[in-house]
């Protein structure tokens, strides 16, 4: 699929970058050789993978850039870890109400 992909970018650039994992060493070195101080890296190369995220961090001469919808994508994260605690397993109730069968109420029945 990738064989004959036509980067947008005028310059040569290599298309041996290996199965494109983060442990795969041709992928390591193709990144390492890659990155462009304004632009990162190539379209080819997926910004939103954490490896080519770490990466970016590490190139001193990088311009720093924060886009809005990764902000968005960060808050949709932290929206949906907030979501999902309520639908986490209930806490084990005290022995002493088990026991008993004393529930809670929400509202007092005449």
């Amino acid at each position: 699929m990738l064989e004959n992909w036509k980067f947008s970018e005028s310059c040569e650039i290599s298309h041996d970058f290996g199965s494109g994992y983060p442990s795969d060493p041709k992928c390591k070195k193709w990144l390492a050789t890659l990155h462009e101080p304004v632009f990162g890296y190539s379209d080819i190369l997926r910004f939103s993978w954490a490896t080519s995220k770490q990466k970016l961090e590490e190139i001193s001469d990088a311009v720093p850039v924060v886009f809005r919808a990764d902000l968005d994508d960060d808050d949709a994260l932290e929206q949906q870890k907030g979501m999902t605690q309520f639908l986490q397993k209930k806490r084990k109730r005290f022995g002493y109400f088990e026991k008993r069968n004393i529930r809670t109420k929400n509202r007092l029945e005449e």
